[in-house]
């Protein structure tokens, strides 16, 4: 009997040490390494910028980068960021029961930024090739997982009491789906799509403004 009670304790061990808050520091890292993704990320922009100055940052979206001489560093802030998403989406789902869709919503952002990363675009092919309209595809999943995981997060977040900093998360969320509005309609009204560019960074900055500040007051 006493042999039973000691096993079943034993058993037991990993799961009470894990409850108990010991893995806490585990759960602090997956936020501190997310932030420095994207701040890798963020840097990893700025210098592309740099190196492809010939590119029109106003007319060309990111993903075109890919298909420059620069492509791998295109691919890699990819692979940056997506691995962001996927270190603060297992935070959020192991730590709160009512962010386990923002969670998953997260991880489905990451897997199309993984496939957007493979399947690339160049937007100066004329017609676009089949490799091109896939990208396009994915690239609207990808956006479209993003903001929505963007704003279920920001309010569960809020229904848990964990964000100092409601209304600004709730305004660049705001942001965020007036931004994807605005590129979409200028990528697919051609008079428009001198701006695309623009209106994709736009975008992309409001996502990562809201991504260091959901990740700063959780840490």
């Amino acid at each position: 009997m006493c042999l039973l009670k000691l096993s079943y304790e034993v058993n037991l061990m990993p799961i009470q040490l894990f409850a108990t808050g010991l893995a806490t520091p585990l759960y602090r890292f997956l936020l501190i390494l997310a932030v420095a993704l994207y701040a890798f990320y963020t840097v990893s922009v700025i210098w592309l910028h740099v190196l492809e100055r010939k590119t029109n940052p106003l007319r060309y979206s990111l993903s075109h980068y890919a298909s420059t001489s620069h492509g791998h560093l295109a691919k890699i802030q990819l692979i940056l960021k997506s691995a962001g998403y996927i270190s603060l989406g297992i935070y959020l789902y192991l730590n709160y029961s009512s962010l386990h869709t923002g969670g998953l919503l997260l991880f489905g952002t990451a897997l199309a930024g993984l496939l957007g990363a493979v399947f690339t675009i160049d937007e100066n092919h004329r017609p676009f090739q089949a490799n091109d309209y896939l990208h396009i595809l994915i690239a609207a999943v990808h956006f479209f997982l993003l903001v929505t995981a963007m704003s279920a997060i920001t309010t569960n977040l809020v229904i848990e009491g964990l964000l100092a900093q409601a209304n600004l998360a709730h305004l660049f969320v705001t942001l965020a789906y007036d931004a994807l509005f605005a590129f979409a309609i200028c990528y697919l009204i051609p008079p428009l799509k001198r701006i695309a560019g623009l209106m994709e960074r736009l975008f992309v900055t409001t996502t990562l403004v809201w991504l260091f500040l959901i990740c700063f007051q959780l840490i």
